[in-house]
């Protein structure tokens, strides 16, 4: 059962009801072919691993390398924070794990069925945002001045993972046509008090019958486990006491 992310709260309310939400402009024109494109099926590549799909040589070819450059970068990034404490490269990662979360921003809709086999989510949630917070959060936790520089990049790491699974998650409504309002048990986010009301929401599971929407709702609901992590992040390095935001 997916839940609304709380930070796509105001997002999805200045939009609610919204004609231009449901009838794509000619600006998204390139996701409605990306849509055709998850609708069609590959008889031939029913019996290949996803490795040998046209979809996985494709992105080998073209955003491969670059991905795999980037992750180098990162890897040095974080090797001198947890070796030297170097404060430039606490500044520079925010830099490299912006670059590499717009490429998985164009590569995850693609094609879902892809995405989902390939269990893409979680290699963008640890490439992109994980393994650098952690990183940050460490360096943070010191008692000297570099600190509280790193605390800072860890804040802003965090709240562009928020940013960017905003903008994908709304790229997937676009793409899949569909909004994920639709398929939330309660629009609030949290049931109600009475007993009776948690068990008769709208009469029934909220299901949908294209098998692409259906791919596409099981990864919104990987990634958003990745957002209730970042909202947990954001509270412990704020000090908020309340995890409200976190729940899924």
């Amino acid at each position: 059962m997916l839940k609304k992310p709380p930070q796509l709260e105001h997002v999805e309310r200045t939009s609610q009801n919204s004609a231009e939400r449901r009838t794509p402009s000619p600006d998204v024109a390139s996701e409605g072919a990306l849509k055709k494109s998850n609708n069609k099926s590959n008889k031939f590549r029913k019996d290949l691993p996803p490795t040998e799909w046209p979809i996985h040589v494709e992105i080998s070819k073209s955003e491969g390398p670059e991905i795999e450059a980037l992750n180098d970068k990162l890897n040095q990034l974080i090797e001198r924070i947890t070796e030297s404490a170097d404060l430039s490269a606490g500044e520079e990662i925010l830099l490299v794990s912006n670059t590499l979360s717009k490429l998985y921003l164009q590569i995850v809709p693609r094609d879902i069925s892809y995405t989902y086999t390939m269990n893409l989510e979680q290699h963008l949630w640890k490439q992109c945002f994980h393994t650098s917070i952690e990183a940050l959060r460490a360096a943070s936790n010191s008692v000297d001045d570099a600190s509280r520089v790193f605390r800072s990049s860890l804040i802003k790491l965090i709240h562009q993972g928020l940013d960017f699974y905003a903008r994908l998650f709304n790229k997937y409504e676009m793409v899949f046509e569909f909004l994920i309002e639709d398929y939330l048990y309660w629009q609030t986010g949290l049931p109600a008090d009475d007993f009776l009301g948690c068990v008769l929401v709208d009469s029934g599971a909220h299901e949908a019958a294209d098998p692409v929407i259906k791919v596409a709702l099981l990864s919104l609901q990987r990634m958003a486990v990745s957002v209730g992590d970042l909202q947990r992040y954001n509270a412990i390095v704020t000090g908020i006491k309340n995890y409200s935001n976190a729940w899924l």
